[in-house]
């Protein structure tokens, strides 16, 4: 409540006082509720909508579990590259899901949802170590992990297990393909509508069978 009433406040003074920024004022359901059913645009935060997530929340809060709104919440935080939920990113970077992964690595997944762009792991690898030994400090304060635990995951590099950067790289039928869909994506934007927030279908000429097997002739066909 103080979180949504001080929202209201900075709100107030960025746009009629002129002054401050709108800050949020959301829980972890309230993010979920904006995550499953609003627009992120920041065009989008009004008056109005805070509202209606405020009174979505408390129809959730009534029916589901603080576990059940976590567990889906962390299903749905976007996560980087293109990844949303915990364990897609577990995926991305380690190759594994989340239950394979040791605990410093379980403790880097956790703190990447706060901002993935600057929590990047192969961007930004020492502030990734910081978050990561951040967690790892609540996880002991907690007692999610003892203090031995604590002590061995903090020693391991904060790439520990990481799949290299290399093996991400898009092979050129894919590269086209995103092409092809980034551009159908603007087309959609200038045309009025929100392909990101909104439930679309979106048909183009792409066949991606015919342009895969195009390429697969061009790459190793030494006759072609």
């Amino acid at each position: 409540v103080k979180g949504i009433l001080n929202a209201f406040k900075t709100t107030f003074e960025s746009k009629v006082l002129g002054r401050g920024v709108q800050v949020g004022g959301s829980g972890i359901t309230q993010q979920l509720v904006k995550l499953s059913l609003f627009s992120t645009d920041a065009s989008d935060r009004t008056l109005k909508r805070k509202l209606q997530e405020i009174w979505i929340s408390v129809q959730v809060d009534s029916i589901y579990s603080k576990e059940r709104q976590l567990e889906w919440y962390i299903n749905k935080v976007y996560e980087g590259y293109g990844r949303y939920g915990a364990q897609t990113i577990s995926r991305f970077y380690y190759g594994r899901n989340l239950n394979k992964l040791s605990v410093d690595q379980q403790a880097l997944v956790a703190g990447l949802g706060q901002s993935p762009s600057v929590y990047n792991v192969y961007q930004n690898p020492e502030a990734v170590k910081k978050r990561r030994n951040l967690v790892l400090a609540a996880m002991q304060s907690t007692g999610a992990i003892n203090k031995q635990q604590y002590q061995q995951s903090v020693q391991q590099p904060v790439n520990h297990g990481v799949v290299p950067i290399e093996k991400h790289e898009r092979p050129a039928n894919v590269r086209k393909i995103d092409d092809v869909v980034s551009n159908a994506l603007q087309e959609a934007e200038e045309a009025g509508y929100k392909p990101r927030t909104e439930s679309l279908k979106i048909y183009t000429s792409l066949n991606t069978k015919a342009q895969n097997v195009l390429y697969g002739q061009i790459n190793d066909n030494p006759n072609f």
